[in-house]
Order: structure tokens, then sequence, then C-alpha cells
């Protein structure tokens, strides 16, 4: 009896699975995945080794996205005899998903696969030898397929897609019109034809591209979000909306689609809405672990774009250095990343980043002159010369370029050369960027009245434009108008609340005015935010001497240019607190570290021979002025050393380099009256 109830309970626990089994089948068919995973449950609480449910319970898995334990599931399968040919393409990208890209290019060894397969293998391998930067590899079995399959679209759009990625815009084009040829109808080839247009820079036959992508299957949403691109690459910002929110419709919570539709409402003016959309994205985002993010880079790219635009640096930041771990060549969040860095005074960090790209970005001409900017500002010349005759083949007569050779020219001191570049390429019309550069090389050159000049011209067609404000600002400290140059970064504040520059500036114009509880006032605050920020700490040191708190300063200028021993301004101010309390030696020390950094310099060699004289180490003194000697023009530098020749009682020395003084300026009564005397 017992037996015949066990046989009973055995006949409808297997007829309960087979049954159950059909239906998760038929869900997983029709695309109903939550229903397919909770009749597999059932087969696998009744029957835990039925096979056939754990394959089709790893494929399900993969859908929910669970992708480690679909591959447990799937590896456990395969261990059990399953063949593999059921799910090789599920259990492939898996593995490409978590990084596992030798199990992938091992998945197919030694297994019996059918032709379709066997295609699926080869092109898996390709991506996992490509994500190992193994471009032999990738090329091979790329080859493998096509010879397997001359004719298929999947083959030859994915070696197509691998020539646009390696910038071989030529055979990316012969292989994306023959899978056009052969199949007028595929979506995926006039999208793949839209990216070849985007990175030749033609936006306008993009556009097309994408259209027909999108009029051939408009319900695919890689080629809606690319042609939602599209129109706003050539400022359709309404068009545009309309297809993201046709997207959003249908993927309510599509994390990149949300992105663009919060960029498309702030460029209609539509700020709150926009505003809305971000904190909403960061706060679904933010529900993610790493791991989970890890596996869609995008999630993560969206996640830095989103913090970025809503200003909250830090989230962005890690959230962008993560994405460019896996997409090291994406422009947008490169670009992103760098105006991180550059908003946060950390210029080492943007040259950095930019410099390890440099082979990337020369096809990218904003980040291109970035790059040439930080150069220059770091001092690194010829690197900066080298990368714009890179940049001339392809930019030669672009207006971001000849503004970097201008930047070049002035870095150079050659300024005429500079005036001459622009006034060669001078817009009809005004043209702010071009007024201002002009205006920046004046001001480096000290022709502070044409400087001038032009910073009104600029206020007077836009007096709220915070760019020419901040540049009035900085000529009126150049000339030393200290309240002058407050009044006009306040206003700066007034238009950008919190600017950090407007507020640095204000704390160097106070302590120029003695004000110097106010400035500690600013600079105190400013640290709370900026605390690495080379210039800030000077000027904040520089305080703590004014203050009298000079042990404070020294503490942290020291710290300062043992952190980074090319610190010049750090060790300058050094050298003068050094030699404010007498410590010569410390002040030596400081100068023959300045003298490797900038040789010959004719203000570090003038503070040398003061302390030679103030220690009475007269030859020293004398040494150091023939060296004087030998680099300074000018009647006034030679007047000068006339000084110093005197007071190292060297009058026939001092008698001579008057002479050449008054050879170049015959009419100085001065130097006529040294030589009488």
């Amino acid at each position: 009896m017992r037996l015949f109830l066990f046989s009973i309970f055995l006949i409808s626990s297997i007829t309960a699975a087979a049954n159950n089994f059909e239906k998760a089948l038929t869900a997983y068919n029709s695309n109903q995945i939550e229903e397919a995973y909770i009749h597999l449950k059932n087969v696998m609480q009744d029957e835990p080794e039925n096979l056939s449910a754990k394959v089709l319970m790893g494929k399900v898995l993969m859908h929910k996205q669970y992708f480690g334990d679909g591959i447990a599931i799937l590896d456990e399968a395969l261990i059990e005899g399953a063949d593999i040919n059921l799910f090789l393409n599920e259990l492939g990208s898996a593995l490409i998903i978590a990084r596992e890209y030798q199990q992938v290019i091992d998945l197919g060894k030694g297994k019996s696969l059918n032709t379709e397969n066997k295609l699926t293998w080869y092109l898996l391998s390709a991506n996992a030898y490509r994500a190992l930067d193994n471009i032999e590899e990738t090329r091979k079995y790329f080859n493998l397929a096509l010879s397997l399959a001359p004719t298929n679209d999947r083959a030859l759009g994915s070696l197509a897609a691998f020539e646009l990625n390696q910038q071989n815009y030529s055979t990316a084009e012969k292989l994306i019109d023959q899978v056009i040829t052969l199949y007028p109808e595929q979506s995926r080839i006039w999208h793949l034809k839209g990216q070849l247009y985007i990175s030749k820079k033609d936006n306008k036959s993009a556009l097309n591209a994408f259209e027909t992508a999108y009029n051939i299957d408009n319900n695919d949403p890689i080629v809606q979000r690319s042609l939602a691109n599209a129109y706003t690459n050539v400022g359709k910002f309404e068009e545009a909306l309309l297809l993201v929110n046709k997207i959003l419709i249908n993927t309510p919570d599509d994390p990149m689609a949300k992105l663009l539709q919060s960029e498309l409402l702030a460029n209609t003016a539509k700020f709150e809405e926009a505003k809305a959309v971000l904190i909403d994205i960061s706060q679904k985002l933010s529900l993610y672990t790493d791991e989970q993010k890890s596996t869609n880079a995008s999630l993560t790219y969206v996640a830095g774009a989103a913090a970025y635009l809503q200003n909250d640096f830090e989230v962005a930041q890690k959230e962008l250095l993560a994405y460019l771990r896996d997409v090291p060549q994406d422009f947008a969040a490169i670009k992103m990343l760098v105006d991180i860095y550059l908003r946060q005074n950390q210029q080492d960090k943007a040259l950095d980043l930019l410099e390890a790209k440099e082979k990337l970005i020369v096809n990218n001409l904003p980040l291109a002159t970035k790059l040439i900017d930080l150069y220059l500002n770091n001092q690194k010349i010829y690197k900066a010369e080298r990368l714009i005759t890179t940049l001339e083949d392809e930019f030669k007569n672009s207006q971001a370029l000849i503004f970097a050779k201008v930047n070049y020219l002035s870095k150079i001191e050659q300024f005429d050369n500079a005036i001459t570049l622009l006034d060669q390429h001078q817009p009809k019309e005004f043209n702010g960027i071009f007024l201002l550069t002009k205006g920046l090389v004046y001001r480096a050159n000290k022709k502070i009245a044409e400087a001038n000049e032009i910073a009104d011209t600029l206020l007077e067609a836009q007096p709220l434009n915070s760019d020419f404000l901040t540049f009035k600002g900085v000529l009126l400290l150049q000339q030393q108008q200290w309240n002058p140059a407050v009044k006009t970064f306040e206003q700066v504040l007034s238009i950008k609340p919190g600017d950090f520059n407007s507020l640095f500036n204000i704390a160097n114009a106070k302590a120029a005015l003695g004000e110097f509880e106010d400035a500690k006032v600013i600079t105190t605050k400013l640290l709370e935010t900026q605390s690495a920020f080379a210039p800030l700490i000077i000027l904040d040191a520089k305080l703590d001497r004014d203050m009298d708190n000079t042990a404070l300063a020294l503490e942290k200028l020291t710290k300062l240019t043992s952190a980074s021993k090319t610190n010049i301004k750090a060790s300058e101010v050094l050298v003068d607190i050094y030699m404010q309390q007498g410590d010569y030696e410390s002040a030596l020390n400081e100068l023959d570290n300045l003298n490797k950094l900038v040789f010959l310099n004719p203000e570090y060699i003038k503070q040398r021979i003061e302390i030679y004289l103030a220690i009475k180490d007269t030859k020293q003194a004398i040494k150091q002025i023939e060296i004087l000697e030998g680099i300074v023009e000018g009647p006034r530098a030679f007047y000068e050393l006339s000084q110093l020749y005197s007071k190292t009682n060297e009058p026939l020395k001092a008698q001579a380099v008057l002479k050449r003084a008054l050879i170049l300026a015959p009419e100085n009564l001065l130097i006529q009256l040294q030589l009488i005397k």
C-alpha cells in the first residue's frame, strides 16, 4: 500500500514538474521572464536535477541580469552533460560581462559545435581578445568567423564595428557598405554607419543614417537613443525630446534616456524639470551596488554624469573613474572628469589623465587644446608645441587650434607673432573669445593700456559676462588697484555665487591692502574645500607671516615644498621668510633648489648677493655679482650692478659697468652723477 501511494506521489510530482516546465518554456518564449522564473522554481523544487530546467533557469537568470548566478547554474549543467549548443551564446555573453575573457575563449574548445554556435563562439572570442587588447588574435577570430560565413551580417558587422573602434575608417566603411548591399533592411548596420559619420564629425550624414535605421526599426532602443543624440547634436532639441519621451514610455527607467531627457529639458529652458529628472536618476542608481553597476558600464556612466550635472563632484569622480576603467575611450566621460579636476583646482590630475590619453584625444580638438593649455601651465613647452604640430594636419584653420597656438606663442614670449596670428584670423563680427584671447596676450606682454581697452570693449558689449569681468579684475590686480579689483570680483560673485577664483582674488587684494584678517577669513573658508590647492596654501601662509604667525607659515610652506619639489612660488616665499629671520643658511639651501628649477634667475642671484653681504662673505658676493653681470642687460641693470660693486669695495668694477650704462643711456643724469662721484 505504501509503495502504491509513493508511486502515485512520484508520478504526480513528475507530471507537475513537466507541466511547470512547459509553462516556463512557453512564458520564456513569450518574453514573460518573471512568470518563467516562478514556474522554473517549482520545477527545480520537484526535480532539482532536471537538466532542461537548469539550462532554462540559467537563461532566465541572464535575462534578470543575475549574471553570476546564471553562469554558475549553466556551468553546473555543462558538467552534468548538457549540450552547450543550447546555451553557448547566453553563457559566453554573460562571461564577457563578468570579464571572464579566458573562459569565453576556452568555451568552445574541444566541443562539438554546430555551425551557428561555432560562428557565435568565434565572435565571442574575438570580443574577449579585444577586451584583452590582443588586436592580432581579435582579427584572427573575426577572420575565422568570416571564413565560416563570408556573407553573415553578424560577422561582417562585428568586424566593421571593431575596425571603426580602431579608427580604421576606410576599412570599416567598406565592410559597412558591403553589409548594406547584402542586407539593406538591417537597421543595426545603418546605425553603425551613423556611428562612422559621428567619428568623422559629419553630424548631418550621421543624422540621415540614424533616421534610416529608425525607419527600418522604430522600436530598437539603441537606434532610438542614437537618433535622439543625433537630433541633439544638430540642435533639434524638440524632436530629440519627443523621441526620448517615446523611449521612456516603453522603458521608463532607462538611465541613458533619462540623462538625455534632463539635458534636453535644460536646453529648452525647463531647468526645474531637468533638475528633478537628475535627482530621480541619482536616487534610483544609488540603490544599485558597485557589483551590479560593474556588469553594465552605462549605469556607471549615467550615475557619474548625473552627479556631475548636480555638482556632486565626489560621487561623479568616483563613478567616472570606474566607468573609464571599462570604457577608456569615451570622450564625454574624459571631458567631465577633466572639468571636475579643474573646477577643484587639481591641475596635476587633469594633466595626468589627458597626457595618458594623448594618442586618443588628438581626434578630439576640445580635449586636445585643453591638454595644450595644461602643458603650457606646467612649463611643458616642447610637448605643447609637438601636440600643436600634430593637430595642424586635421584642424589647421580651426579657431580653437589658432587660440592654442596664440597661447603657445605668448608663453614663449613671442607676443608680436601671437598678435599677428590673431589679426590674420580676425572675425568680421564681434567675437568675445577672440578679443579676450588678444587681451590676454597684451596682459602677458605687460601692455596694460591695450589690455584694458579690450576689457572695456568686452564689458560694454556684455556687462554681466563673468569671464570678461574676471579679466578686468585681474588687470586691476596687476595695476595694484586693489579696491576696484575687489568690487569687480564682487560683481562676478553676484553672477556666480561662491566662485572660487573670485574669492581667491579678493583675498589677494585684501592681503595687499593690509586687511589680513578679512583675507584670512576667506582663505580659511576656501581651504575647507580646496585643501590641496598650492596657490591658496601659499597665500594663507603669507597671511600667517604677515599676522606674526611665522612658525605656522613655515610649517605650511615646508610641507608644500616637501610634497612638490618644483613648487617655485612656495620656495620663493620661504626664502623671503628665512632672510627676514636672518636664517641665511636655510635661505641659501632654498635658493640652491630654486636655481635647479630656474637656472641663473637674476632675482635669485641678487638675493644670494644680499645674503653674502649680510654675512660679510665679500668673495662670494663678488663672484655672484660677476655672474649677474654676464646675464643682465640695459642701463638700469648696469647701474644696479655698480651699486653692488661699490658695496664690495670694488670701485673700478663699479666704474666700468657705469660706463657701459652711459653708452646705452648717454642723457641719463643719474648715471652721469654717479660717475662723477
